[in-house]
């Protein structure tokens, strides 16, 4: 995968402030969540995947950078509904219980 770096050490430094408050807050790092070696000059974070609840900060947000909030449901077509009325914005819902 090719991914550039982050607009700004700004923009990075949010980024790590966010996922390190989804980890304070309980969420299960699949991948990533730090600075990838080896980069010398540019803002460069790791893409990040993380297994948490829908009441983290994160996952209230929309950050538009390289971290993906998984939140596990029941399977039960309401409680996907629910988590996904449960939050500001609502980008993307899908239940793993059907074929798209």
């Amino acid at each position: 995968m090719n991914l550039g770096p982050l607009i700004s050490a700004q923009r990075r430094d949010r980024v790590e402030v966010l996922v390190q408050s989804a980890i304070e807050e309980g969420a299960e790092v699949v991948c990533g969540a730090k600075r990838p070696d080896g980069f010398v000059k540019g803002f460069y974070d790791e893409p990040t995947v993380l297994v948490g609840t829908n009441e983290m900060r994160i996952a209230q947000k929309e950050i538009f950078d390289p971290v993906m909030t998984v939140i596990p449901y029941s399977g039960v077509d309401r409680d996907t509904v629910r988590i996904a009325n449960d939050s500001v914005y609502v980008v993307v819902a899908a239940s793993t219980s059907r074929a798209f």
